[in-house]
Order: C-alpha cells, then sequence, then structure tokens
C-alpha cells in the first residue's frame, strides 16, 4: 500500500463537531460544559469508506478541584437512531466509558449528552477515533 501523503491540514485546530481525515485515519475531539440541557457534541457525515473506532465518553469534572464532578450521559445515533449509550459515573473511577463502533459510508453521526447538574466549571468531552477503511 503506498503511503498517504501528510500535509500542513494535519495540524490539530481546536474542539470542533465534524470528523477530520488525516490519511488513513479519522478523529473526532469536543468538550462541554456541564448542563441538564441537551447538548450535541458532534455532528457530522462520514464519506464514502466505513470507520473502525472508539467512542469514549468523560464525564464532567472540575479541573481545578476534580473532586467536584458531575454524572453524565452520552448518546450516539447513526442516521437518527441511537447505537450507543454510555453514561459516567463520578462516584466511580474511572469516569469514562468507550464503545468500539464500525461507522457505515455516508452515516450522520450525532452525538449528545446530559449531566445531573448545571455547574459550567465541570468539563466532560467526547472523542472518536478510528481507522477508514475503502
Amino acid at each position: 500500500m503506498a503511503k498517504t501523503k501528510i500535509g500542513s491540514n494535519a495540524s490539530y485546530t481546536g474542539n470542533q463537531l465534524g470528523l477530520t481525515y488525516i490519511g488513513e485515519h479519522a478523529y473526532a475531539y469536543n468538550s462541554f460544559e456541564a448542563s441538564t440541557s441537551t447538548q450535541t457534541v458532534l455532528d457530522f457525515v462520514t464519506g464514502k469508506g466505513y470507520t473502525v473506532g472508539i467512542f469514549q465518553f468523560n464525564g464532567c469534572v472540575d479541573p481545578t478541584t476534580p473532586q467536584n464532578s458531575e454524572n453524565g450521559a452520552c448518546n450516539v445515533k447513526f442516521n437518527g437512531v441511537t447505537v450507543s449509550n454510555l453514561k459516567a459515573l463520578q462516584s466511580a473511577m474511572p469516569s469514562s466509558e468507550s464503545q468500539d463502533l464500525l461507522i457505515p459510508p455516508l452515516t450522520r453521526v450525532v452525538v449528545t449528552v446530559d449531566a445531573t447538574d448545571n455547574q459550567a466549571s465541570r468539563i466532560g468531552s467526547v472523542t472518536y477515533v478510528g481507522r477508514v477503511y475503502g
């Protein structure tokens, strides 16, 4: 297999809703403040290849006072259908949950999160990292 040239577009430019492709890999990173209102943290449509990877949901923690944290839930939908629900319980360690998922080609992926309280100082995150085939 020929090596894919990776240019300056491979630089990380910040959290976002979308999926970024680098050669044969793809990633999405976003963070959010704890809120009891549902928040969309990832929203993208995949390309013509399928992607095999891992979604990870990291519960809400106050970076300056780690013992202050919130329970949270994460919902992953493919084309409007729930395929995974992840829950981070802050009373348990670790406070992260992950799910291996294959994303089919040309699939809209929407990931939403909720927390048990409204605490802007408590930050959570959702990530997806995978390899693209085809």
